[in-house]
C-alpha cells in the first residue's frame, strides 16, 4: 500500500514537469519557425532590392544610348546648305553641288579647274534643285557589255553600258597596244548608261585594236580593256573580163583559140555551126584559157560562146567566129 502510494506521488510531481518542457519546446520552435520566415523575407526583400536596382540601371544605360542615338539622327539630319561650284570636266564646264559642311565651303574646295558660284546663283539653284545633301562624285563609271557588231569590210558598231550616265568615246587603230594620243576616235557628249558608236573609213580583211572609255558628268573617267575585231574581205560583184581573144592556126578540121580574163577564173567554150552553140569543148583554170577543136568540117563557118566564172561565182561571156579552111 505505501509503494503505491509512493509510485501515485512521484507521478503527480513528474507529469506536470514534463508538461512544462514540452510547451517549452514548442514555443522555442515557433520562435525559431517565425525568425527563419523573418530571414527568408528579408533575405526576398534584398533580392528584389538587387534586381530592381539592376534593371533601373539598365534602363538609365538605354536611355543614355537612346539620347546619344537621337543626337547623332538630329545632328545627321540637320539641314545642310549646298554650295554651287562651276567645273571644268571631261565633258566640259559642269555645275557641281555640295553639302556646305566649313572644311569645303571655300572657293577652291575642288581644286583650281572649280570656280565657287555667288550666292544669289546658288540660292536660284537650290530653289530649282532643291536642298537635299549631296557628295562630291569621286566614282568613275563601271564599263561592261563591249562588243564589235555590223563588222563589215569598211566599218563596225561598237557598243557598251556603264552604271551611271556617262559619255564616250572610241579609240582604235590596226597596231597593240593602242595609243589614245595618236589613235583614232569617235565619240559623243551624250549622257547615257547604254551608247553605240559607229566608226568607219576601215580597210576590209584587217585586224583592228580599240578601247572604250566613258566619263561621268563629274568628270570622273573610265578606260576599258584592249578589244580587237577583224574586218571581212570586200565582196566580189564584179565579173571577169575576157580579153585577147585568138583563133590560130585555123585548119580544115582543126583550130586553137585561146583568151586571157584579169583574174584567176574557170574559161569553158563551145563551138558550133548553129546559134546557140551546142558542143563543148573543154574547162581550163588561170589567166589564159586554150583550147584546141578537132574534128572540124572543111570550109565551114564556126561560132564560139566564151564563159569565165571567178571564185565568187561572176561570169562573164563573149563571143566570135571562124571559118575553117578548104
Amino acid at each position: 500500500m505505501k509503494k503505491l502510494l509512493m509510485i501515485i506521488l512521484l507521478a503527480s510531481i513528474i507529469t506536470p514537469s514534463l508538461a512544462f518542457a514540452d510547451n517549452k519546446s514548442e514555443r522555442k520552435w515557433e520562435n525559431d519557425s517565425h525568425k527563419y520566415a523573418q530571414t527568408v523575407h528579408k533575405y526576398e526583400k534584398k533580392e528584389k532590392k538587387e534586381e530592381h536596382k539592376e534593371e533601373r540601371k539598365e534602363w538609365k544605360e538605354e536611355r543614355k544610348k537612346e539620347k546619344r542615338e537621337h543626337k547623332e539622327e538630329k545632328k545627321e539630319n540637320k539641314a545642310k546648305k549646298i554650295n554651287y561650284f562651276f567645273c571644268v570636266t571631261a565633258t566640259g564646264w559642269n555645275v557641281v553641288p555640295v553639302d556646305a559642311y566649313k572644311h569645303n565651303n571655300s572657293s577652291n574646295y575642288l581644286g583650281e579647274d572649280c570656280v565657287k558660284l555667288p550666292g544669289n546663283i546658288a540660292k536660284r539653284l537650290r530653289n530649282i534643285l532643291g536642298t537635299g545633301t549631296t557628295t562630291p562624285d569621286i566614282i568613275a563609271p563601271v564599263i561592261s557589255g563591249i562588243s564589235a557588231s555590223f563588222v563589215a569590210p569598211t566599218s563596225a558598231k561598237i557598243s557598251w553600258t556603264t552604271n551611271e550616265p556617262a559619255n564616250g568615246n572610241v579609240y582604235f587603230s590596226t597596231s597593240t597596244p593602242v595609243n589614245l594620243s595618236t589613235a583614232t576616235t569617235v565619240g559623243t557628249s551624250t549622257l547615257s548608261t547604254v551608247r553605240s558608236l559607229n566608226i568607219t573609213g576601215l580597210t576590209a580583211s584587217t585586224t583592228y585594236y580599240y578601247v572604250v572609255k566613258s566619263a561621268d558628268i563629274a568628270g570622273n573617267v573610265s578606260t576599258s580593256t584592249q578589244q580587237s575585231f577583224v574586218t571581212p574581205a570586200v565582196a566580189d560583184t564584179i565579173a571577169p573580163t575576157i580579153s585577147s581573144i585568138v583563133i590560130s592556126p585555123v585548119a580544115s578540121t582543126t583550130a586553137t583559140v585561146s583568151w586571157n580574163t584579169n583574174e584567176f577564173a574557170t574559161g569553158k567554150l563551145w563551138y558550133g555551126t548553129s546559134t546557140p552553140t551546142t558542143l563543148f569543148a573543154s574547162t581550163t583554170t588561170g589567166f589564159t584559157h586554150v583550147f584546141n577543136l578537132f574534128g572540124l568540117v572543111a570550109s565551114t563557118t564556126y561560132n564560139l560562146l566564151f564563159e569565165a566564172k571567178d571564185a565568187a561565182s561572176n561570169t562573164a561571156t563573149s563571143s566570135a567566129s571562124f571559118v575553117t579552111t578548104n
